[in-house]
């Protein structure tokens, strides 16, 4: 979990790097993958975050398989691997979306 030091830290890099680009013009138009380039911190917490959530799937994901096997709802043919691979693209668009609005957010501080 992102704590408050780190998202301060997180904002004032991304507002000077907002001043930086935009040099204050509201109606500068900026590109989000090069704000992800240029800061590697940033860069680091996404690939940390998304690496984090993805082993949370795994495990939850393994849970809800055995389950819903248990339960009779899907074939223990499936296997584990074959039900998080079908549900997987779902929850990864979710969580990509969350980090994206978080950053958002952060840039209208």
């Amino acid at each position: 979990m992102l704590i408050a030091a780190d998202a301060h830290a997180l904002s004032g890099e991304m507002m000077a790097w907002l001043q930086e680009r935009t040099h204050d013009d509201p109606t500068t138009e900026l590109d989000w993958e090069d704000w992800e380039r240029s800061n590697s911190r940033l860069h680091r917490f996404s690939q940390a975050t998304r690496a984090k959530w993805q082993q949370k799937f795994a495990v939850r994901a393994s849970a809800l398989f055995d389950e819903l096997v248990k339960n009779g709802a899907v074939p223990v043919e499936w296997g584990r691997e074959t039900f998080q691979d079908a549900v997987n693209p779902v929850v990864m668009q979710g969580v990509a979306r969350q980090l994206g609005e978080m950053a958002a957010s952060l840039t209208r501080r």
